[in-house]
Order: C-alpha cells, then structure tokens, then sequence
C-alpha cells in the first residue's frame, strides 16, 4: 500500500472540505425544512457516479431524518427509473431525461438537488432552466470549477478539487451532514450550529 498516496488523497479530500461554504449548508438545512413545512418534494439529479450519490441522498434523506412516527421527507431520485430514462434519451435527447420528468412532476413549492462534478452536464443544464421556470428552489452540488452548476443554482455547495474522487466524496459527506441536520430539526431542535 502506498501510504503517501494515502496521505496525499486525505490532504485533498480535507481542503475540498474545509472549502464548503457553512452559510450554504445552513441555507441547503432551511430550503429542504421549508419544502417539507409547504408539503414540497425534493428530487435528486445525477449522472455516473453522482447518480449514485443521487439514489443514496433520496434513500438517506427519505428515511434518516424522519422522526418515529413522525411525517418524513418527500425524495425522489430522477435516476432510478431506467426505462423512463433510456425511453427519454431515445425518442427525444439523452440531454433532456431531467428536464423532461422536471416539468411533469415539480412544483414551484419543490427542490431540486443536482449533483455534477463537472457542473456543465448538458443534461444537468437542461434541468436546471427547467426547474428555473417552474421556480423551485435549486441546490447544487458541484466541483472542479463548478461550471453552469455553480453560477446557477440557488444554493451551492462546491467542492474545489479537480478529479472525481475527493469531489464524489465531499457530496456525499454532505448528504450526511444534511440528514444529521435534519434529523435535529425534525425531532423538534432548532439549530445544529
């Protein structure tokens, strides 16, 4: 095993962290708390490896906060429905498989959550004019230099390194931080600060 390669990775791993906006995270806490409060849903974008990040968040933020008994969260990751996805990507465009479920499921009262290390997807984009014109409320889950991502969206969480790995990694740290979060306030708790 290549320790220094190791170390190397956490060093990075560490820096795209300590970059994380914490104003961003407490807005991300409040955005998905005030959709859930309105009777909201929250829908999860991504491709490759943030697709899987996006099945992860719905399955952690559908189950992780939700107080015994208590009402959950409304997720729905936009990934999971291959057939839905291949039957959009062939008869219309692979670059509208988002934006396509977008406008037939949301509601201005919903949030979006794209994740994209690149953050210039064309379907990713796509998704966001459409969840624009709808007027929901967007966080972004972005890296490398952040891309239409991060310009675009209402809330963004940017990991600044430059290959996918400690990118991926920091989204899904996120996510974890986001259902502790909202755990707390679920249960009645006020601040997580």
């Amino acid at each position: 095993m290549n320790i220094h390669l190791f170390e190397e990775y956490i060093a990075r791993l560490n820096r795209a962290l300590a970059g994380i906006d914490r104003a961003s995270l407490d807005a991300a806490v409040e955005a998905l708390m005030t959709c859930h409060q309105a009777g909201g849903a929250i829908f999860v974008i991504g491709n490759g490896g943030s697709a899987s990040t996006a099945t992860h968040m719905a399955c952690d933020l559908s189950k992780g906060p939700t107080p015994t008994g208590g009402q959950g969260l409304v997720v729905w990751s936009l990934t999971d429905n291959p057939a839905l996805l291949t039957a959009i990507g062939n008869d219309l465009s692979y670059d509208r498989i988002f934006s396509e479920m977008i406008r037939q499921r949301m509601h201005p009262r919903d949030v979006l959550i794209a994740i994209s290390a690149s953050g210039t997807s064309p379907n990713i984009v796509a998704a966001l004019a459409a969840a624009k014109a709808i007027g929901c409320t967007i966080i972004g889950m972005s890296g490398f230099a952040g891309g239409v991502l991060a310009a675009e969206a209402d809330i963004g969480l940017h990991a600044a390194d430059h290959t996918y790995g400690p990118v991926e990694d920091v989204h899904l740290i996120c996510n974890h931080y986001l259902v502790e979060a909202l755990k707390i306030r679920l249960a009645g708790g006020q601040s997580v600060n």
